[in-house]
């Protein structure tokens, strides 16, 4: 992805959802997006796969260049060749990502079949493989079922069978754990972690969960108001974060568990748009001078591998 920018629409000014977002990501590696909801950690995972719908007046700028093509400029059908073959997407909410009126092995044989040359028979075989092994209990039992007959911890693991059906390139899993109860996460995560090592493929996991992140992710970006405001590998982001963005998440996630004591920030509504002045972070922040509200940070890279966008940083200009 390559200066990415996603803006809306509104009755004032359009709103700048993702500002200028660039990473890459090789092959079988486990990339985690995170931030807080209104961050555009989930437009920027649905820009991936051009999901965004421009008729209501959405703009996007920038390249995701996929095996040397830009998915953005693709048309519907060069598109529908890739979504669900080389790249798929685990949605948010189950029952939105399944059809209501198919029952589960249709849904997992159609997908087979629309991208491989496979007979019924082979797309069957193929759909019960699946089914075992994103364990869904009995085979035939769960191929005859609607989703609505399952519940939302096994429309999950479903939806997931369908992703994986036809041996992805790239798992983009958009929140993947947020619907769950909290005793059926643990399982869904190490469901992803598990068909990461069988089929090898790179995972970019959009979450807000720390500790989702913490246990599947190799490499993390943070968004705040749209912006990367930190980046580098999981074990620096946990061990020494250099944003306070970042270290406010992690604080509040304590608190909440009835860690450390977060610190109370200066404004606690989270940045829901990009701001075009400054740091989306500046009214919150709790070291944040004039230049933060004046200014909008760049990355720099004050340690190999790891960026940050403050204007307080060490090394900032």
């Amino acid at each position: 992805m390559r200066n990415l920018s996603v803006s809306f629409e509104s009755s004032e000014a359009p709103a700048q959802a993702v500002k200028e977002v660039s990473f890459h990501l090789g092959a079988g590696e486990k990339l985690a997006v995170i931030g807080e909801s209104g961050s555009g950690k989930s437009t920027l995972g649905h820009a991936i796969l051009n999901l965004i719908d421009r008729s209501e007046g959405a703009q996007i700028f920038g390249s995701v260049s996929f095996l040397g093509q830009n998915l953005l400029e693709m048309s519907d059908a060069e598109l529908r060749s890739i979504r669900g073959d080389r790249i798929s997407m685990i949605f948010q909410d189950p029952t939105a990502s399944l059809n209501p009126n198919l029952k589960i092995g249709h849904q997992i044989t159609e997908t087979l079949r629309s991208h491989r040359a496979m007979t019924r028979s082979q797309a069957r075989r193929r759909s019960d493989d699946l089914i075992r092994m994103v364990g869904l209990g009995d085979v035939d039992d769960i191929f005859d079922r609607y989703p609505h007959e399952l519940s939302v911890g096994m429309r999950q693991r479903a939806t997931i069978a369908v992703a994986i059906s036809c041996e992805p390139d790239i798992l983009v899993a958009d929140e993947p754990t947020s619907a769950l109860d909290v005793t059926v996460r643990a399982g869904i995560i190490n469901l992803i972690e598990s068909l990461h090592a069988a089929i090898g493929c790179a995972i970019i996991l959009i979450s807000h969960d720390l500790d989702v992140v913490a246990s599947l992710a190799d490499r993390a970006i943070v968004m705040c108001g749209g912006l990367v405001v930190e980046a580098g590998s999981t074990q620096a982001m946990y061990e020494g974060s250099l944003h306070p963005y970042t270290l406010d998440l992690m604080e509040a996630k304590l608190r909440i568990y009835g860690g450390r004591k977060a610190p109370i920030s200066k404004d606690q509504r989270p940045a829901k748009a990009f701001n075009p002045i400054g740091c989306p972070y500046a009214a919150r922040c709790r070291i944040s001078d004039n230049i933060c509200k004046e200014r909008i940070p760049k990355l720099i890279e004050p340690e190999p591998g790891h960026l940050i966008a403050c204007h307080m940083a060490k090394g900032a200009g």
